[in-house]
């Protein structure tokens, strides 16, 4: 019996030992936690100093409509409870007890009642400020360093969100350009209208802050169950790429809806994206665990070539006629289908011409006092053809088109193009314009089809244009633009230079021994009248180029410009016909008439030239001198029949140089100031720095170990 009795003392006292290690050891742990300060990343503390608090929520299915259970996070404590009591997760609470590196922390896991029921690691993954995954171990009986190792942890594929601020920061969406989709639905084993090719598209951030738009052809062709409008924008609240995927959480426009978009971060031309209705971030390549989401198919849509504005992006127009009207055809084909039914053509719409006093860098700020450096949020340059509004360092580039002759001139209908796939957009402005002020009013910005039948005017006034609600007429921008910037001439690309110039005068004053010449390294063209018929306008007139173009269908030369230094606008027209000849236009709107060819050159322009010796400029050598911010020289080289010589050029009427225009031209040569370069460290100065730097880390390294 006295061996029985040692060996059930041993044992006893053996496991009194391990007893005394556990509750010194977790005594360890609290201790330690309670001196350390072990708690959770400030990050995602429910109570934030002088904000509302936190609410996280987890397990988020249907479109953001249910949520499985809530999380409070207070200091190193997290009590999970169930939203539900009835059908939730039973509620839990984990404790921190220690730190390990500086993510990752070591959890007492309790139930309701406060009994311990093992140890995990826990790691915060935040996918934004409002979005978090959390990575966990398995749970242990024992604390073990080893369970906050790579391999320990696994991530929870639910993600947990912050109600309370969720949807309150956009970001750029990553997925960009435009898109079309075949879409099938996994839960209901169907797909969604993919009988015809371009049924259903998604476009992505064309615009800036624009997001991403489903577009689907009528609303029976969104999914069923689906949140969803025919045409639904949605904008981007957090993204993060882990793996070989991008995931995206998409939210609704007007509403709380919202969705977890998935597909690969290096995506070819064609690809598979997963448009996940529960926020559930499989990273699997085939998704099995979770059923509740939409696969799309996704081709990136081809490039169109600029100007191509009247085209079919649905095979289902290639099985119609024009001019697509009857019973059989829907009442939307013809813009449905718009070049088959022979709602446009080909050759229309064409670009257009802007008003020449519009030329210009237009700004807000009223000058060099006000102005920020770089800041270029409230300012419009204004070209022949095109009007570039900039925003946040970036510019919207619209350019000028019209739809069909006799379209409504209030307003000028401006597009943009895009090289991505992603549709034109539509945008009208309203004008209005003095030597000091550019007044612009723009619409919303719509895609084809901007009217509502084929009646309608395709022009401003069409009612899509035209704001339907209170949420679209906030979209509508006026922007006062009070100064204009220095306008920089550009190359006059003159045809030819030339002396013996014979002026007729629309008033019947005739002029002979005129010189048209480049001047101020050929950006300004200076215009010399020789013996005229009437006294008074003899001498020398300087014009800054603004812009030099050949317009169609004559292949016309036109050179718009300033006068030196009156600014005031002229155009200077070389037809293609006929070599010899050049007209000179005075005013904005009798150059727009020449350009739009409403009305005959003879009838609007100020002067007609006849040139004699005449030489191509092709023939002359080009210049290689730069553009010069002095005086023009006092002669210039002439090109005459088959020799050369040298003519005396005659200063400016004002004797005023370029440079001094004021608000029309700067000299093309103005001084840019270079960054000056960064001093240079001497190499034992910068040895001795990183020695330093070294022994630093090694000492924090030691006292984390300690």
């Amino acid at each position: 019996m006295l061996p029985m009795s040692r060996t059930f003392r041993w044992s006893d006292g053996i496991q009194s030992i391990l007893c005394s290690c556990v509750v010194v050891c977790v005594a360890f742990d609290w201790i330690a936690a309670s001196v350390d300060g072990c708690e959770f990343p400030s990050e995602v503390q429910t109570l934030v100093p002088h904000q509302t608090p936190r609410s996280w929520h987890g397990q988020i299915r249907d479109q953001f409509t249910s949520f499985a259970f809530q999380l409070e996070i207070s200091g190193g404590v997290i009590r999970q409870t169930p939203t539900d009591s009835r059908a939730g997760p039973a509620p839990v609470t984990r404790r921190c007890l220690r730190v390990l590196g500086h993510d990752r922390y070591l959890v007492a896991n309790e139930d309701a009642d406060g009994n311990r029921h093992g140890y995990s690691c826990m790691r915060f993954l935040m996918r934004s400020a409002d979005v978090m995954q959390v990575s966990a171990s398995n749970v242990s009986r024992v604390v073990d360093d080893g369970l906050c190792s790579d391999d320990a942890l696994r991530s929870d594929r639910w993600l947990n969100v912050d109600k309370t601020r969720l949807g309150t920061n956009r970001i750029r969406c990553p997925l960009e350009g435009g898109f079309t989709l075949n879409v099938f639905d996994k839960l209901r084993q169907r797909g969604v209208c993919d009988a015809w090719n371009g049924e259903i598209r998604l476009e992505g951030e064309c615009t800036h802050n624009e997001g991403l738009v489903f577009l689907f052809r009528t609303q029976s062709c969104v999914p069923e169950g689906m949140f969803m409008y025919a045409t639904q924008p949605t904008h981007c609240i957090a993204a993060w790429t882990e793996g070989s995927y991008t995931f995206t959480i998409v939210r609704h426009e007007l509403h709380d809806y919202s969705w977890l978009l998935r597909f690969p971060t290096e995506a070819p031309d064609s690809f598979s994206t997963y448009l996940f209705k529960d926020l559930f971030a499989d990273t699997r390549h085939h998704v099995t665990e979770n059923l509740n989401y939409l696969r799309l198919d996704t081709s990136r849509d081809p490039a169109r070539p600029p100007g191509d504005l009247c085209y079919d992006d649905y095979e289902r127009c290639t099985h119609m006629t024009a001019p697509c009207v009857g019973r059989i055809y829907p009442a939307q084909a013809p813009l449905t289908c718009p070049l088959k039914c022979g709602l446009c053509r080909r050759s229309s719409p064409v670009r257009c011409r802007l008003s020449p006093d519009w030329i210009g860098k237009w700004d807000s700020d009223g000058g060099g006092g006000g102005r920020t450096h770089g800041n270029r949020s409230n300012s419009v340059t204004v070209n022949g053809s095109a009007m570039i509004v900039h925003s946040h360092h970036a510019g919207h580039h619209m350019q000028c088109f019209r739809w069909q002759e006799g379209s409504n001139n209030d307003s000028v209908m401006l597009v943009t193009e895009y090289a991505n796939g992603c549709r034109p957009r539509y945008t009208c402005a309203r004008v209005q314009a003095t030597a000091s002020h550019l007044n612009v009013t723009f619409s919303k910005t719509v895609t084809w089809p901007f009217v509502q039948n084929r009646t309608e005017p395709l022009d401003c006034a069409a009612s899509g244009f035209k704001a339907r609600n209170g949420l679209e007429a906030n979209v509508t921008r006026t922007l006062l633009l009070h100064w204009r910037t220095t306008q920089h001439p550009v190359a006059c690309h003159l045809p030819f230079r030339m002396s013996g110039v014979d002026v007729f005068f629309r008033n019947g004053t005739t002029c002979s021994g005129g010189r048209l010449a480049d001047a101020r390294g050929r950006k300004a063209v200076e215009f010399t009248l020789g013996d005229c018929s009437r006294t008074g306008i003899v001498g020398s007139y300087e014009f800054a180029c603004l812009e030099s173009t050949r317009f169609q269908p004559d292949d016309d030369l036109v050179i718009i410009a300033r006068t030196v230094p009156s600014a005031d606008v002229h155009c200077l027209v070389f037809p293609f016909a006929d070599d010899a000849t050049f007209h000179l236009i005075q005013g904005s709107d009798l150059c727009q008439s020449a350009i739009l060819r409403t009305a005959a050159l003879e009838s609007v322009h100020l002067l007609r030239g006849t040139l004699s010796g005449i030489v191509p400029r092709s023939t002359a050598a080009p210049s290689t001198e730069a553009p010069s911010s002095t005086a023009p020289s006092t002669s210039a080289s002439v090109v005459t029949t088959g020799r050369s010589i040298d003519l005396p050029i005659p200063s400016a009427s004002a004797g005023t140089p370029l440079a001094e225009e004021g608000n029309a031209t700067v000299s093309s040569t103005a001084q840019v100031p270079t960054a000056a370069p960064p001093p240079t460290q001497h190499p034992i100065v910068v040895g001795f720095a990183a020695f330093l730097f070294a022994i630093v880390q090694s000492i924090i390294y030691f006292c984390k170990c300690f």
